[in-house]
């Protein structure tokens, strides 16, 4: 199931709920920072990378329930 107002956009599939606000602005130019060819790669366990979210979760803001996630040369902190 899919929504879409005139701010946000939400998506819905059994009990997955994603709701997103839609981007009002010029979209930034991401290809001037992020290059086309890109041979880096980076693999992580999907259940150890959910669990840990799940861990770090708990200390975000109640109301936007964000985490952080840095990526350097080989390492993903959360």
């Amino acid at each position: 199931e899919m929504t879409v107002s005139k701010d946000h956009a939400g998506f819905k599939s059994g009990n997955t709920s994603v709701i997103t606000r839609l981007i009002n602005e010029t979209y930034p130019n991401y290809e001037s920072v992020i290059p086309r060819e890109n041979d880096k790669e980076m693999k992580v366990s999907r259940d150890q990378m959910l669990s840990t979210v799940k861990r770090v979760s708990i200390f975000s803001s109640s109301a936007t329930k964000q985490v952080r996630l840095s990526l350097k040369a080989g390492e993903l902190q959360i």
